[in-house]
Protein backbone atom coordinates (compact mmCIF):
# COMPACT_ATOMS: atom_id res chain seq x y z
CA UNK A 1 0.00 0.00 0.00
CA UNK A 2 1.62 3.21 -1.15
CA UNK A 3 1.04 6.45 0.72
CA UNK A 4 2.16 9.83 -0.52
CA UNK A 5 1.18 13.33 0.39
CA UNK A 6 -2.49 13.60 -0.60
CA UNK A 7 -2.50 17.40 -0.80
CA UNK A 8 0.64 17.53 -2.94
CA UNK A 9 -0.74 15.03 -5.40
CA UNK A 10 -4.06 16.82 -5.68
CA UNK A 11 -2.38 20.16 -6.30
CA UNK A 12 -0.39 18.60 -9.15
CA UNK A 13 -3.48 17.19 -10.83
CA UNK A 14 -6.57 19.33 -10.72
CA UNK A 15 -8.03 18.40 -14.08
CA UNK A 16 -11.44 18.31 -12.41
CA UNK A 17 -11.28 22.11 -12.67
CA UNK A 18 -11.73 21.77 -16.42
CA UNK A 19 -14.16 18.85 -16.10
CA UNK A 20 -16.56 20.83 -13.90
CA UNK A 21 -16.17 24.22 -15.56
CA UNK A 22 -19.54 25.79 -16.45
CA UNK A 23 -21.44 22.88 -14.89
CA UNK A 24 -24.55 23.34 -12.78
CA UNK A 25 -24.03 21.48 -9.53
CA UNK A 26 -26.75 20.42 -7.06
CA UNK A 27 -25.69 19.30 -3.56
CA UNK A 28 -28.06 17.63 -1.12
CA UNK A 29 -27.16 18.08 2.54
CA UNK A 30 -24.69 20.76 1.56
CA UNK A 31 -24.68 22.67 4.86
CA UNK A 32 -22.86 19.92 6.78
CA UNK A 33 -19.13 19.70 7.45
CA UNK A 34 -18.32 18.05 4.13
CA UNK A 35 -20.78 20.20 2.19
CA UNK A 36 -19.21 23.44 3.40
CA UNK A 37 -15.72 22.15 2.52
CA UNK A 38 -16.98 21.12 -0.92
CA UNK A 39 -18.59 24.50 -1.63
CA UNK A 40 -15.39 26.22 -0.53
CA UNK A 41 -13.36 24.03 -2.91
CA UNK A 42 -15.74 24.60 -5.80
CA UNK A 43 -15.73 28.37 -5.38
CA UNK A 44 -11.94 28.57 -5.07
CA UNK A 45 -10.98 26.27 -7.91
CA UNK A 46 -13.92 25.42 -10.15
CA UNK A 47 -15.79 27.89 -12.34
CA UNK A 48 -19.15 26.14 -12.06
CA UNK A 49 -21.97 28.13 -13.56
CA UNK A 50 -24.28 27.35 -10.64
CA UNK A 51 -24.03 25.79 -7.17
CA UNK A 52 -27.30 24.88 -5.49
CA UNK A 53 -27.60 23.63 -1.91
CA UNK A 54 -30.64 21.57 -0.98
CA UNK A 55 -31.15 20.95 2.75
CA UNK A 56 -33.60 21.19 5.64
CA UNK A 57 -32.02 23.63 8.11
CA UNK A 58 -32.78 27.28 7.33
CA UNK A 59 -30.29 28.60 9.90
CA UNK A 60 -27.39 26.59 8.47
CA UNK A 61 -28.38 27.80 5.02
CA UNK A 62 -28.29 31.40 6.23
CA UNK A 63 -24.79 30.85 7.66
CA UNK A 64 -23.63 29.30 4.39
CA UNK A 65 -25.08 32.12 2.26
CA UNK A 66 -23.30 34.68 4.44
CA UNK A 67 -20.01 32.81 4.06
CA UNK A 68 -20.41 32.10 0.34
CA UNK A 69 -22.43 34.82 -1.41
CA UNK A 70 -23.81 33.67 -4.73
CA UNK A 71 -24.56 30.11 -3.69
CA UNK A 72 -28.26 29.36 -3.97
CA UNK A 73 -29.88 27.55 -1.04
CA UNK A 74 -33.21 25.75 -1.35
CA UNK A 75 -35.16 24.32 1.56
CA UNK A 76 -36.27 20.77 1.06
CA UNK A 77 -36.06 17.17 2.25
CA UNK A 78 -34.81 14.20 0.24
CA UNK A 79 -37.91 12.37 1.47
CA UNK A 80 -40.02 14.74 -0.64
CA UNK A 81 -39.91 13.60 -4.28
CA UNK A 82 -42.15 16.42 -5.50
CA UNK A 83 -39.87 19.07 -4.01
CA UNK A 84 -36.83 17.40 -5.58
CA UNK A 85 -38.56 17.49 -8.96
CA UNK A 86 -39.13 21.21 -8.47
CA UNK A 87 -35.47 21.90 -7.68
CA UNK A 88 -33.29 19.49 -9.68
CA UNK A 89 -34.22 20.35 -13.30
CA UNK A 90 -31.50 22.29 -15.12
CA UNK A 91 -28.58 20.80 -13.18
CA UNK A 92 -25.79 18.74 -14.74
CA UNK A 93 -24.22 17.14 -11.64
CA UNK A 94 -25.79 16.00 -8.37
CA UNK A 95 -23.72 15.25 -5.26
CA UNK A 96 -25.75 13.41 -2.64
CA UNK A 97 -24.48 14.13 0.87
CA UNK A 98 -27.78 14.26 2.79
CA UNK A 99 -28.06 11.51 5.41
CA UNK A 100 -28.74 10.75 9.03
CA UNK A 101 -25.39 9.61 10.42
CA UNK A 102 -25.24 9.13 14.20
CA UNK A 103 -24.69 5.44 14.81
CA UNK A 104 -26.61 4.94 18.08
CA UNK A 105 -29.60 6.93 16.84
CA UNK A 106 -29.75 4.69 13.80
CA UNK A 107 -30.19 1.69 16.09
CA UNK A 108 -33.00 3.28 18.10
CA UNK A 109 -34.60 5.19 15.20
CA UNK A 110 -34.27 2.67 12.38
CA UNK A 111 -37.45 3.81 10.61
CA UNK A 112 -36.24 7.40 10.32
CA UNK A 113 -32.82 6.33 9.04
CA UNK A 114 -34.52 4.11 6.47
CA UNK A 115 -36.75 6.96 5.26
CA UNK A 116 -33.90 9.42 4.83
CA UNK A 117 -30.92 7.28 3.89
CA UNK A 118 -32.59 4.65 1.70
CA UNK A 119 -35.93 6.01 0.48
CA UNK A 120 -34.46 9.51 0.28
CA UNK A 121 -31.56 8.25 -1.83
CA UNK A 122 -33.99 6.50 -4.18
CA UNK A 123 -36.00 9.73 -4.48
CA UNK A 124 -32.83 11.58 -5.42
CA UNK A 125 -31.94 8.97 -8.04
CA UNK A 126 -35.44 8.93 -9.50
CA UNK A 127 -35.58 12.70 -9.76
CA UNK A 128 -32.03 13.03 -11.11
CA UNK A 129 -32.51 10.45 -13.87
CA UNK A 130 -35.93 11.85 -14.76
CA UNK A 131 -34.49 15.33 -15.13
CA UNK A 132 -31.42 14.62 -17.25
CA UNK A 133 -28.66 14.88 -14.64
CA UNK A 134 -25.44 13.57 -16.20
CA UNK A 135 -23.60 12.52 -13.03
CA UNK A 136 -24.92 11.48 -9.64
CA UNK A 137 -22.30 11.01 -6.93
CA UNK A 138 -23.17 9.17 -3.72
CA UNK A 139 -21.10 9.60 -0.56
CA UNK A 140 -20.88 6.34 1.35
CA UNK A 141 -19.03 5.19 4.46
CA UNK A 142 -16.62 2.49 5.54
CA UNK A 143 -19.47 1.37 7.78
CA UNK A 144 -21.26 0.13 4.64
CA UNK A 145 -18.75 -2.73 4.33
CA UNK A 146 -20.19 -5.88 5.95
CA UNK A 147 -22.32 -3.60 8.12
CA UNK A 148 -22.99 -4.24 11.80
CA UNK A 149 -25.10 -1.10 12.29
CA UNK A 150 -28.33 0.09 10.72
CA UNK A 151 -26.56 3.25 9.58
CA UNK A 152 -24.04 1.06 7.77
CA UNK A 153 -26.80 -1.03 6.23
CA UNK A 154 -28.52 2.11 4.90
CA UNK A 155 -25.28 3.22 3.26
CA UNK A 156 -24.84 -0.22 1.74
CA UNK A 157 -28.41 0.01 0.42
CA UNK A 158 -27.54 3.40 -1.08
CA UNK A 159 -24.59 1.84 -2.90
CA UNK A 160 -26.81 -0.96 -4.23
CA UNK A 161 -29.37 1.57 -5.45
CA UNK A 162 -26.61 3.43 -7.28
CA UNK A 163 -25.53 0.20 -8.99
CA UNK A 164 -29.11 -0.56 -9.98
CA UNK A 165 -29.64 2.86 -11.53
CA UNK A 166 -26.27 2.71 -13.27
CA UNK A 167 -27.30 -0.52 -15.00
CA UNK A 168 -30.57 1.01 -16.22
CA UNK A 169 -29.46 4.54 -17.10
CA UNK A 170 -26.36 4.25 -19.24
CA UNK A 171 -26.66 7.87 -20.39
CA UNK A 172 -25.30 8.98 -16.98
CA UNK A 173 -22.72 7.71 -14.53
CA UNK A 174 -23.00 7.09 -10.82
CA UNK A 175 -19.71 7.23 -8.89
CA UNK A 176 -19.59 6.24 -5.23
CA UNK A 177 -17.04 7.63 -2.76
CA UNK A 178 -16.51 5.57 0.37
CA UNK A 179 -15.00 7.66 3.18
CA UNK A 180 -13.75 7.04 6.69
CA UNK A 181 -14.43 9.34 9.65
CA UNK A 182 -14.20 12.99 8.67
CA UNK A 183 -11.83 14.70 11.09
CA UNK A 184 -13.58 17.20 13.38
CA UNK A 185 -16.97 16.73 11.74
CA UNK A 186 -19.89 17.71 13.92
CA UNK A 187 -20.49 15.25 16.75
CA UNK A 188 -17.26 13.29 16.20
CA UNK A 189 -14.85 12.35 18.98
CA UNK A 190 -12.09 14.33 17.22
CA UNK A 191 -14.27 17.45 17.34
CA UNK A 192 -15.02 16.92 21.02
CA UNK A 193 -11.38 16.36 21.98
CA UNK A 194 -10.23 19.36 19.92
CA UNK A 195 -12.15 21.76 22.13
CA UNK A 196 -10.01 24.07 24.21
CA UNK A 197 -12.37 23.70 27.16
CA UNK A 198 -13.11 20.00 27.45
CA UNK A 199 -16.06 18.76 29.52
CA UNK A 200 -15.04 17.69 33.01
CA UNK A 201 -15.89 14.06 32.31
CA UNK A 202 -16.10 12.18 28.99
CA UNK A 203 -17.35 8.69 28.18
CA UNK A 204 -15.11 6.68 25.83
CA UNK A 205 -16.47 3.58 24.11
CA UNK A 206 -13.35 1.38 23.85
CA UNK A 207 -9.75 2.53 23.66
CA UNK A 208 -8.86 -0.50 21.50
CA UNK A 209 -10.99 0.91 18.66
CA UNK A 210 -9.32 2.12 15.48
CA UNK A 211 -10.81 4.39 12.85
CA UNK A 212 -9.86 5.64 9.39
CA UNK A 213 -9.75 9.43 9.25
CA UNK A 214 -9.68 12.10 6.54
CA UNK A 215 -10.25 15.84 6.59
CA UNK A 216 -13.31 17.47 5.07
CA UNK A 217 -11.09 19.41 2.63
CA UNK A 218 -9.43 16.25 1.34
CA UNK A 219 -12.78 14.47 1.20
CA UNK A 220 -14.03 17.29 -1.01
CA UNK A 221 -11.02 16.81 -3.30
CA UNK A 222 -11.85 13.12 -3.46
CA UNK A 223 -15.40 13.83 -4.61
CA UNK A 224 -14.17 16.07 -7.41
CA UNK A 225 -11.58 13.50 -8.50
CA UNK A 226 -14.29 10.82 -8.59
CA UNK A 227 -16.47 13.02 -10.81
CA UNK A 228 -13.53 13.49 -13.15
CA UNK A 229 -12.54 9.83 -13.45
CA UNK A 230 -15.86 8.00 -13.18
CA UNK A 231 -17.07 6.02 -16.19
CA UNK A 232 -19.83 3.90 -14.67
CA UNK A 233 -20.51 3.10 -11.01
CA UNK A 234 -17.08 2.68 -9.48
CA UNK A 235 -16.34 2.95 -5.76
CA UNK A 236 -13.55 5.43 -5.02
CA UNK A 237 -11.72 5.01 -1.71
CA UNK A 238 -9.04 7.46 -0.58
CA UNK A 239 -5.89 5.95 0.89
CA UNK A 240 -6.26 6.96 4.51
CA UNK A 241 -4.32 6.66 7.72
CA UNK A 242 -6.10 5.47 10.84
CA UNK A 243 -5.85 6.33 14.50
CA UNK A 244 -6.21 4.28 17.67
CA UNK A 245 -8.73 5.72 20.08
CA UNK A 246 -6.24 5.02 22.88
CA UNK A 247 -3.69 7.28 21.17
CA UNK A 248 -6.32 9.96 20.56
CA UNK A 249 -7.23 9.97 24.26
CA UNK A 250 -3.53 10.26 25.20
CA UNK A 251 -2.98 13.04 22.67
CA UNK A 252 -5.88 15.01 24.15
CA UNK A 253 -4.37 14.53 27.62
CA UNK A 254 -7.76 13.25 28.70
CA UNK A 255 -7.58 12.24 32.35
CA UNK A 256 -11.19 12.14 33.47
CA UNK A 257 -12.90 9.59 31.29
CA UNK A 258 -14.84 6.37 31.64
CA UNK A 259 -14.69 3.32 29.36
CA UNK A 260 -18.29 2.36 28.61
CA UNK A 261 -17.83 -0.27 25.89
CA UNK A 262 -18.93 -0.44 22.28
CA UNK A 263 -22.24 1.20 21.42
CA UNK A 264 -25.02 -0.78 19.71
CA UNK A 265 -24.02 -1.47 16.11
CA UNK A 266 -20.42 -0.31 16.63
CA UNK A 267 -17.35 -2.45 15.88
CA UNK A 268 -13.78 -2.19 17.08
CA UNK A 269 -12.24 -1.72 13.64
CA UNK A 270 -13.50 -0.51 10.26
CA UNK A 271 -13.20 -1.96 6.76
CA UNK A 272 -12.77 -0.09 3.49
CA UNK A 273 -13.73 -3.00 1.25
CA UNK A 274 -14.82 -6.61 1.43
CA UNK A 275 -12.70 -9.46 0.09
CA UNK A 276 -15.10 -9.98 -2.82
CA UNK A 277 -14.91 -6.30 -3.82
CA UNK A 278 -11.13 -6.52 -4.09
CA UNK A 279 -11.24 -8.80 -7.15
CA UNK A 280 -10.93 -5.88 -9.60
CA UNK A 281 -9.16 -2.85 -8.19
CA UNK A 282 -7.23 -0.02 -9.80
CA UNK A 283 -5.18 2.53 -7.90
CA UNK A 284 -3.10 5.63 -8.15
CA UNK A 285 -1.16 7.43 -5.44
CA UNK A 286 -4.26 8.95 -3.88
CA UNK A 287 -7.01 6.36 -4.01
CA UNK A 288 -8.31 2.92 -4.91
CA UNK A 289 -11.04 2.35 -7.48
CA UNK A 290 -13.26 -0.71 -7.02
CA UNK A 291 -14.62 -1.47 -10.47
CA UNK A 292 -17.90 -3.26 -11.30
CA UNK A 293 -17.71 -6.51 -13.23
CA UNK A 294 -17.09 -4.78 -16.53
CA UNK A 295 -13.41 -4.90 -17.35
CA UNK A 296 -13.90 -3.36 -20.81
CA UNK A 297 -15.01 -0.09 -19.24
CA UNK A 298 -12.29 -0.26 -16.63
CA UNK A 299 -9.53 -0.90 -19.14
CA UNK A 300 -10.61 2.16 -21.13
CA UNK A 301 -10.68 4.57 -18.23
CA UNK A 302 -8.29 3.28 -15.59
CA UNK A 303 -5.03 2.80 -17.44
CA UNK A 304 -1.43 3.85 -17.07
CA UNK A 305 -1.95 6.87 -19.32
CA UNK A 306 -4.41 8.17 -16.73
CA UNK A 307 -2.01 7.40 -13.88
CA UNK A 308 -3.66 4.16 -12.71
CA UNK A 309 -2.40 0.63 -12.35
CA UNK A 310 -4.16 -2.65 -11.67
CA UNK A 311 -3.76 -3.57 -7.99
CA UNK A 312 -2.11 -6.91 -7.47
CA UNK A 313 -1.13 -6.59 -3.82
CA UNK A 314 -3.48 -7.47 -1.01
CA UNK A 315 -5.24 -4.26 -0.05
CA UNK A 316 -4.78 -2.98 3.48
CA UNK A 317 -8.45 -2.32 4.13
CA UNK A 318 -8.73 -2.93 7.90
CA UNK A 319 -8.20 0.05 10.21
CA UNK A 320 -6.51 -2.23 12.74
CA UNK A 321 -3.71 -2.99 10.28
CA UNK A 322 -3.59 0.32 8.39
CA UNK A 323 -0.76 2.84 8.90
CA UNK A 324 -1.44 4.91 12.01
CA UNK A 325 -0.99 8.49 13.06
CA UNK A 326 1.64 8.84 15.73
CA UNK A 327 0.88 10.27 19.13
CA UNK A 328 2.74 13.47 18.23
CA UNK A 329 0.82 13.85 14.98
CA UNK A 330 -2.48 13.46 16.83
CA UNK A 331 -1.42 16.11 19.34
CA UNK A 332 -0.73 18.53 16.49
CA UNK A 333 -4.00 17.69 14.79
CA UNK A 334 -6.01 18.15 17.97
CA UNK A 335 -4.16 21.38 18.71
CA UNK A 336 -5.36 23.51 15.82
CA UNK A 337 -5.94 21.03 13.00
CA UNK A 338 -2.44 21.18 11.55
CA UNK A 339 -2.89 18.30 9.11
CA UNK A 340 0.46 16.61 8.68
CA UNK A 341 -0.31 13.43 6.76
CA UNK A 342 -2.11 12.63 3.54
CA UNK A 343 -5.11 10.97 5.16
CA UNK A 344 -6.19 14.00 7.17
Amino acid sequence: MTFTNFDDQMSKSQDYIHTLKNQRIFITGGTGTLGVALVNKLLKHVHASQITIYSRDEHKQLDLERKFPGVECLLGDVRDRDRLDDCIPGHDILIHLAALKQLPRGESNATEFTKTNILGTENVLKSATSNGVKQVLFVSSDKAVLPTSHYGSTKLSGEKLMQQYASRHTEANFPIVRLGNIWQSRGSISELLSQSDLPRFISITDTENSRFSISAAKSAEMLLEALRHSANCEIFIPKMYAFRLEDLVKAADLVNHEIVGLRPGERKHELLASEKECSLVYENEQFYVLVPDNDSIASRFFNEDQGFKRSTDKLNVNSEDAPKYSLQELKIMLGKSAFVRDGV
